[in-house]
C-alpha cells in the first residue's frame, strides 16, 4: 500500500497531502538538483593522500567535488549504526530552505537510496546537525571566543517496523497512522527492544522517563502506566485522525519501549484519551449486546440489593 503522506505545504492557506511515492519522487529530483551525482572518496584513499591519524569516514563529494556527507565506517559513531550518514552543517542549511518535511525518517530513506545509487554504500542511520548557533564568551584569561551550540536528529532507518504486531493485523487507517507515527513522532534518541532494561531502570528509579522529539519533550512515561502525550503532539494527531490513533499510539509505544500502558492523558488538562483497562472491555461487551452500559452498572455489596428471585444464587 502506497499510502498518504502528509506534510504542510502551504499555498493560499491550503494543505496539501500527496501519497509516499509522490513524496520520494520530489525529494529524488530536489537532490538531483542540489547535488547532482555524488562521488566517493574512501578512507583508503584518503590515508594514502593525507598525513593525518586515523580515518574514520568515507567522505561524499556532490557533482562540484565539494564534500557535502560523510559515512562513519569506525570511530564516535550512533549506537547500533554500521554506516553512519552525516551532514555537512552547509547541506543542512540548503535542505533547511528547500525541502519540506525535512529531518524525518521518510525523507532519510529517500536520502540514503539516493548516497547508495552513487557510492554503493546503504547506510542504516542518518543525523542531522542543526540550529547552529555561536555565542561569544569569555575565558579565564580574558580572551573572548565564540562557542557555538546546535541540535542533533538521528534515525536509524534499518530499525524493523514492528516488533510483536504484523502490518497485516492492522486496518488501512491503521496503518497509515502506524506509519505517521513513525515518521513524524519517532523520538530523538534510539528505541527498542536492547532498550527495554534501561526504559524500565528509568522508570524504577526515577518514576518516570520522557521521550523527546528535537528536543521537545513529545511523551512522558510514569511508573502507574500513565502515557502523557504533550499537546503540540496531541493537536498535531487530532487534526489528522481525530481520536483514531489513541490505541494505535499505544500499540505504537509499547511496541518500542516495552513499557506496558494503562492509560493515555493529554497533558493539557489531564483529559484522559484511552483507559486501556475499561475502554477495551466497553468495546467487546457494546459489540456483543449491541448497548452501551456506561455509567448504567453499579457494584451489588448485598443480596438485599436485588430482587427475591435471585436470592438462590448468593450464598
Amino acid at each position: 500500500m502506497d499510502g498518504v503522506f502528509c506534510f504542510p505545504l502551504y499555498l493560499s492557506y491550503m494543505k496539501i497531502i500527496i501519497t509516499k511515492s509522490q513524496y520520494k519522487s520530489l525529494i529524488t529530483k530536489l537532490l538531483n538538483v542540489l547535488l547532482g551525482k555524488l562521488s566517493l572518496r574512501t578512507v583508503k584513499e584518503k590515508k594514502r593522500t593525507s598525513k593525518l591519524g586515523d580515518i574514520h569516514f568515507h567522505s561524499v563529494l556532490d557533482e562540484s567535488g565539494v564534500e557535502v556527507m560523510s559515512i562513519w565506517i569506525t570511530g564516535p559513531k550512533n549506537k547500533g549504526c554500521k554506516y553512519d550518514l552525516t551532514l555537512d552543517p552547509l547541506l543542512t542549511e540548503n535542505m533547511e530552505l528547500y525541502f519540506p518535511y525535512y529531518r524525518h525518517k521518510i525523507f532519510s530513506k529517500v536520502l540514503v537510496d539516493y548516497v547508495y545509487k552513487y557510492t554503493g554504500i546503504k547506510c542504516d542511520c542518518v543525523q542531522y546537525d542543526y540550529g547552529f548557533e555561536g555565542e561569544r564568551r569569555i575565558d579565564d584569561e580574558g580572551d573572548d571566543y565564540v562557542f557555538n551550540t546546535n541540535w542533533t536528529k538521528r534515525y536509524n532507518v534499518k530499525k524493523k517496523k514492528n516488533i510483536g504486531e504484523s502490518a497485516n493485523e492492522r486496518s488501512n487507517l491503521e496503518n497509515i497512522i502506524y506509519g505517521f507515527l513513525k515518521d513524524d513522532f519517532y523520538p530523538d534518541y534510539d528505541w527498542g527492544p536492547e532498550l527495554f532494561d534501561f526504559y524500565d531502570e528509568e522508570v524504577r528509579v526515577f518514576g518516570s522517563t520522557t521521550f523527546h522529539i528535537d528536543d521537545d519533550e513529545a511523551y512522558t512515561y510514569y511508573d502507574d502506566g500513565t502515557l502523557e502525550i504533550m499537546p503540540w503532539v496531541c493537536e498535531k494527531l487530532n487534526e489528522y485522525f481525530n481520536d483514531s490513533w489513541y490505541s494505535v499510539f499505544k500499540g505504537w509505544f509499547e511496541e518500542n519501549s516495552g513499557l506496558v500502558v494503562s492509560r493515555i492523558v493529554d497533558s493539557t488538562d489531564n483529559d484522559v484519551l484511552l483507559s486501556e483497562s475499561t475502554d477495551k472491555n466497553k468495546k467487546l461487551i457494546n459489540g456483543i449486546v449491541g448497548f452501551d452500559f456506561s455509567n448504567r452498572i453499579t457494584q451489588i455489596t448485598s443480596s438485599y440489593d436485588v430482587p427475591m428471585n435471585f436470592d438462590e444464587c448468593f450464598g
